[in-house]
C-alpha cells in the first residue's frame, strides 16, 4: 500500500501495472491531507485479505514482465559483454584489459 503524497509516488502510481494500493494522502492539488485516506487504506488492506491480495496480481505480473523484458537481457548482455572481440582478429580480451583514455 502507498499512501501518495509526492510526485515520485504519484508517478509510480500511474505506472501500469503499478497503481494497486495507492491511495491519496492529500486532497488534490493542495497541502490539506485526505480526510478518507486511513478510511481507505483499511478498506483497501481488508479488501486484500478477503480476496487473498488477488488485487496485487497485475503488480506482480509487471514487475516480472519488466525484469523479463528489461533486467534480464540487460545483465545478460553485460555479461557477454565484459568480453570485447576484435573483429578483425576475433582476439577477445577482459573490459579490464582495455586501457583507459
Amino acid at each position: 500500500m502507498l499512501l501518495m503524497e509526492d510526485v515520485r509516488s504519484y508517478g509510480f502510481a500511474s505506472t501500469p501495472g503499478m497503481e494497486v494500493g495507492c491511495i491519496q494522502a492529500f486532497v488534490q492539488d493542495s497541502l490539506e491531507p485526505e480526510e478518507k485516506a486511513a478510511e481507505a487504506a483499511i478498506g483497501f488492506a481488508r479488501d486484500q485479505l478477503r480476496e487473498n491480495f488477488l488485487g496485487y496480481a497485475r503488480c506482480f505480473a509487471s514487475i516480472d514482465r519488466t525484469y523479463t523484458d528489461f533486467i534480464a537481457p540487460y545483465f545478460n548482455n553485460l555479461a557477454r559483454n565484459l568480453y570485447l572481440e576484435d573483429s578483425a582478429t576475433h582476439k577477445t580480451q577482459y573490459l579490464t584489459e582495455v586501457p583507459i583514455s
